[in-house]
């Protein structure tokens, strides 16, 4: 990989399955064959990037919305869909918060709402949800971010947390 690229990190070797049991559908997204590769390869869903040749890579997050909390993986859409469920609006994102390199403590959500009631909403979300991925945080706003492709702007949002520590 030449200097400065990145690129989601692809396995390889004995050690790979050959797909998900009865799956097809799922094995065809996860492993692919590479140009020029002669055997299958396995998607891992992190971005890294090899700084210099001969340097080790360097993790830059995920492809999807996936973080570890306390251990545990937590795909953020997951949370997303309950928070939408329990709060009946559509627009929200799930962030880690605090994070480091590969992990966060918990979880903040914003939902673009004049109000809700955080309280009652993670109580709810206590219920149907693993305590791990209950939001610590519940974030009202009129209206979320939206970035240049009209998608959620998880990083606005975030530089939102970061100003308020």
């Amino acid at each position: 990989m030449p200097s400065c690229d990145h690129g989601e990190l692809l396995l390889s070797g004995p050690q790979v399955t050959l797909g998900y049991l009865n799956d097809p559908e799922k094995t065809s997204a996860a492993f692919v064959l590479p140009p020029g590769a002669d055997s299958m390869h396995y998607r891992t869903g992190d971005l890294v990037r090899r700084p210099e040749d001969g340097l080790p890579l360097t993790y830059l997050g995920r492809v999807d919305h996936q973080i570890k909390v306390h251990g545990h993986r937590v795909e953020l859409g997951e949370v997303e869909a309950a928070v939408r469920a329990t709060t009946g609006e559509e627009a929200v994102v799930a962030l880690g918060w605090p994070r480091n390199e590969s992990a966060a403590s918990g979880i903040v959500a914003f939902v673009g709402a004049e109000a809700v009631d955080a309280s009652s909403v993670r109580k709810q979300l206590a219920a149907r949800l693993p305590d791990y991925m209950v939001p610590w945080e519940i974030r009202t706003l009129r209206q979320l971010p939206l970035n240049d492709n009209g998608k959620f702007d998880r990083g606005a949002l975030l530089a939102l947390l970061e100003a308020d520590e």
